[in-house]
């Protein structure tokens, strides 16, 4: 009697609109997930490496935050969709692959493009990018891993521990991340805010001032007068800054003292006349901040002399007082 060998049931193609949009998901998912991560490694070695300005790390939080929910939806439909992922696929779900395979490998190909292009101009350009490392760098984390994602959706059934392995290298890579953003670009802006508001505040009285000379021919008496005055609010703008500027006022940290200098008037041409005002202006600032080139002029700053624009320069904790000045024509 001949003995029968047992019949091994095959897993079933499982073909319901559920599994197509788990799929597409999970796709999706972990693409926004790498897209996340890249940007949040870009900020971390922009910040480390000192070439970008401070307002620049602000929105980091936001890109931690965009890590931390779409890493584990990317995980949960992931582990879903892959109890079916050996099976033949359908129609709809081979269309969802060979999409996404396409859009992944067009991703980390530019990311290569990109990759290469920064490299070759950093060797030989004569004044290369002072963002140069992040754009090597940032280049080289979307190449890894969207190549990443398309083995691992090409190839599936290579190793079934592909799936689990891809998943831990992800999670490992954004804990990396998230941890170096905390103690670096995220840290900063959270300790120094209320001393990002004080300089910006400075610039604030700055242009303000400037307006109030050159409406009446003169310094305001004190801060408070020129943030009173009407004319000078209506060219002066932004009525949020301008309350913290006045709390900053009343608080100490902002201190103005006019006519350091005698006013200096000149003919200006055959009717007019010029008038320069002196004046020095300082904030208490309780961190240090560093260069910020959203504020930065192209015109070089004498710190033993009066400027017309208040130095952008990085600053140390304490009082940092400025010598500016402001031209008021008649």
């Amino acid at each position: 009697m001949v003995n029968k060998k047992p019949t091994v049931k095959k897993k079933s193609t499982v073909n319901t609109p559920t599994l197509v949009v788990v799929q597409w998901l999970s796709y999706v998912f972990w693409a926004l997930t790498i897209i996340a991560i890249s940007y949040v490694v870009s900020s971390v070695i922009g910040f480390y490496a000192d070439v970008y300005t401070t307002t620049y790390f602000e929105p980091v939080a936001y890109g931690l935050v965009a890590v931390a929910i779409l890493l584990p939806l990317a995980v949960l439909t992931d582990s879903f969709y892959g109890r079916y992922e050996d099976t033949h696929k359908s129609i709809a779900t081979s269309v969802v692959h060979v999409v996404h395979s396409v859009l992944f490998a067009l991703a980390a190909i530019g990311a290569l493009i990109s990759l290469a292009f920064f490299s070759v101009s950093l060797l030989v350009a004569t004044t290369p990018s002072p963002t140069a490392i992040v754009d090597i760098s940032t280049s080289a984390v979307v190449f890894v891993l969207f190549a990443g994602l398309l083995l691992r959706i090409t190839r599936p059934t290579l190793h079934r521990f592909l799936r689990k392995g891809f998943r831990i290298d992800l999670a490992i890579i954004s804990v990396i991340a998230i941890g170096f953003a905390i103690a670096g670009p995220v840290g900063y802006t959270v300790t120094t805010k209320s001393d990002r508001q004080l300089r910006d505040s400075l610039f604030y009285v700055s242009s303000t001032i400037g307006t109030y000379a050159n409406l009446n021919y003169k310094l305001p008496d004190s801060l408070g007068a020129a943030l009173k005055d009407e004319q000078s609010r209506m060219y002066g703008g932004d009525d949020t800054l301008r309350g913290t500027t006045r709390k900053l006022d009343s608080e100490g940290k902002i201190t103005y003292t006019p006519n350091t200098q005698a006013p200096v008037t000149e003919s200006d041409g055959a009717s007019g006349t010029k008038t320069t005002y002196f004046y020095e202006l300082c904030g208490t600032f309780t961190n240090a901040l560093r260069k910020d080139v959203v504020y930065a002029y192209p015109i070089a700053v004498d710190t033993a002399a009066y400027n017309e624009l208040l130095p952008s320069d990085a600053v140390e904790p304490g009082k940092v007082c400025y010598k500016l000045k402001v031209t008021a024509y008649k």
